[in-house]
């Protein structure tokens, strides 16, 4: 082996190895984390517009006095005048859960009951106003 002389300095092999084994330790710990925090956001923020959505129909039902939702509206008697049958998925708020303006969570005129007049996932409705989020 070869010794330093004065002021020569360096580091070793094995101080190197030990060096790079520790990195490799820490980005071994590291990405997984990263990867699972990334991940979960998208999940979170899933069930946030989940529980924003199904409580504007609570809210809906309880100003509007309905314990149900019918296939029809309740204003026209007609299937046609609905946007979205009880059961169909939509991301129109402004639809959901019918098309006559005061029936839809974000009518066209302004914001009722939910800011937004779109989302980013699909959702059915229940007869009962149960919302279901549906993640494709």
């Amino acid at each position: 082996m070869r010794k330093f002389r004065r002021g020569e300095r360096g580091f070793t092999l094995v101080e190197l190895l030990i060096a790079v084994g520790i990195l490799a330790l820490l980005a071994g710990i590291a990405v997984p984390v990263v990867a699972h925090l990334r991940g979960g956001s998208d999940t979170d923020a899933a069930a946030g517009e989940l529980a924003n959505i199904q409580a504007a129909i609570d809210s809906l039902m309880a100003v509007e006095e309905v314990s149900s939702f019918a296939t029809t509206s309740p204003d026209s008697s007609t299937a046609n005048a609905l946007a979205d049958t009880v059961g169909e998925a939509t991301q129109d708020m402004t639809k959901l859960p019918y098309t006559d303006g005061d029936w839809a969570l974000c009518p066209a005129s302004g914001t009722k009951y939910i800011r937004q007049s779109s989302t980013t996932h699909k959702y059915y409705l229940s007869t009962d106003g149960t919302v279901t989020q549906i993640i494709v």
